[in-house]
């Protein structure tokens, strides 16, 4: 760049923005040493002031600048990797604020040159257009058009009265300002949408672990979850202590037995399907002469009273 600056004339010819640029950075390399203690106390909040404002148009000149470069294919030319790699370079800027630089160059040059404007006017200063451009670029896509202008000029409104650190926050929740309506039917659709994939997700399997017990493992719904609690908790609530002593177990032992308890009081309601939802049995099936030798095992042969199995008297 020194080599550009030291022959202004062939490098920047006769345009207008390139005639600014020089005459403001000769204007202020002659005041560089210039003392300012001169200044009386009135003078200083105003200077200040301008100052800051001369500041944001340079801002506004830079930005529109590195638009330019980024429409054109100046950083393939120039072997570049990109415009943010290029303006790095050129400007010493680390990577973050070469990127952030790039990105407010694209948007004010695409679809918000009112921050552009308001920049290039001293309206906002660099900060405060970054963060609107963020905040903008943050809304969802099914904002549109309308909603994007609206939060974009409620924001550079707002830039008269709070810093970029703010505008930012307020960014972050523009719509409420601008389309209430519209953020209570996207929040309404995401609603719908995390519901909807709540319900798809849920599951629940129980793994027999080859040494008495099972795991459960899976996961329900908010409502569903809700549910299961309202019917748990009372069941899994400590025992009062009887003739047994006090309640000795954990609460997830508590747990567990509750959902065994709900299992089987649901069972025994005798409301589940017909198909499953009955308790469980065990059927045995054993040969009729092993039945009857266990059954005799059981009942011993009693004494036979003297007329059991009498035979009649045909004389009778």
């Amino acid at each position: 760049m020194s080599a550009l600056l030291d022959d202004p004339p062939a490098a920047f010819g006769r345009h207008p923005a390139a005639a600014a640029v020089l005459e403001v950075g000769a204007r202020l390399a002659e005041v560089a040493e210039v003392p300012l203690w001169s200044l009386t106390d009135q003078q200083l909040p105003g200077l200040l002031e301008a100052a800051g404002t001369a500041l944001a148009r340079l801002q506004g000149l830079l930005v529109n600048l590195v638009g330019e470069v980024d429409s054109r294919e100046l950083p393939n030319t120039l072997g570049a990797s990109g415009t943010a790699a290029l303006v790095r370079q050129w400007l010493a800027l680390t990577p973050a604020d070469a990127a952030e630089l790039t990105a407010v160059a694209r948007a004010v040059r695409r679809d918000m040159s009112a921050t552009g404007q308001a920049l290039a006017a001293g309206q906002v200063s660099y900060r405060q257009a970054a963060a609107i451009v963020r905040a903008i670029g943050d809304l969802p896509e099914e904002a549109g058009k309308d909603v994007r202008r609206r939060a974009e000029a409620q924001l550079i409104g707002e830039a008269a009265r709070f810093d970029a650190a703010e505008l930012a926050r307020l960014g972050r929740h523009i719509l409420e300002v601008v389309a209430p309506e519209f953020l209570e039917r996207i929040e309404a659709e995401k609603l719908a949408r995390d519901e909807q994939r709540a319900t798809e997700r849920r599951e629940f399997t129980m793994i027999d672990d080859g040494h008495g017990l099972h795991w459960l493992r899976g996961r329900l719904t908010t409502e569903a979850a809700a549910v299961l609690r309202a019917a748990l908790d009372p069941l899994s609530a400590p025992a009062s202590a009887g003739g047994h002593g006090p309640d000795l177990r954990t609460a997830g032992q508590r747990r567990a037995d509750a959902l065994v308890e709900l299992a089987r009081r649901a069972l025994s309601g005798d409301q589940l399907p017909d198909s499953g939802g009955q308790r469980p049995q065990v059927v045995v099936t054993v040969p009729l002469p092993t039945a009857d030798r266990a059954a005799r095992a059981r009942h011993p042969r009693r004494r036979r009273h003297p007329l059991a199995h009498r035979r009649p008297d045909p004389g009778l």
